[in-house]
């Protein structure tokens, strides 16, 4: 996954190429404000902040407990394999998403804090059906029993 700091190489250079600079004040910032390098807002930091995001494709799997997405806030302070401890756990999400969050906070995070999490579970309903949702609305396909087509 590609980091979207200001000492990432690639990030450095795009900021650069559009007339930006890295400037470290306790860390690598862009132009000397923002720890981070793409991001929702921060309109002043505009065109050398983007929020454009870098995407990565991942196959989700039916034992993928959790589906976890979060503010740098977040991850400067909790390591994916204590999101996968969590996850193992099997508590309730609140409790899990509240833990999550709890931890984070007393690690002295610097930055706030935002954490999503989805329940696998939804995602691939553990009896042997893949059903899509009409909640989500718009186009969908279900699949009911194992090598249905």
């Amino acid at each position: 996954c590609e980091i979207h700091r200001p000492d990432n190489e690639n990030e450095r250079r795009r900021v650069e190429e559009l007339g930006g600079f890295i400037k470290t004040v306790g860390v690598p910032r862009l132009n000397g404000v923002l720890a981070v390098t793409r991001s929702l807002g921060d309109f002043s930091l505009h065109p050398h902040l983007t929020s454009e995001p870098f995407v990565t494709k991942a196959a989700l799997l039916p034992d993928d407990r959790h589906l976890v997405i979060a503010t740098d806030g977040f991850w400067d302070v909790v390591s994916e394999e204590m999101v996968e401890e969590y996850s193992c756990m099997n508590l309730e999400l609140p409790t899990m998403v509240k833990g999550l969050v709890d931890f984070a906070l007393s690690a002295g995070t610097a930055d706030n804090v935002g954490l999503l999490v989805i329940d696998g579970s939804r995602l691939f309903p553990r009896d042997g059906q893949v059903v899509s949702s009409d909640a989500a609305g718009g186009d969908h396909a279900s699949v009911k029993g194992k090598g249905a087509s």
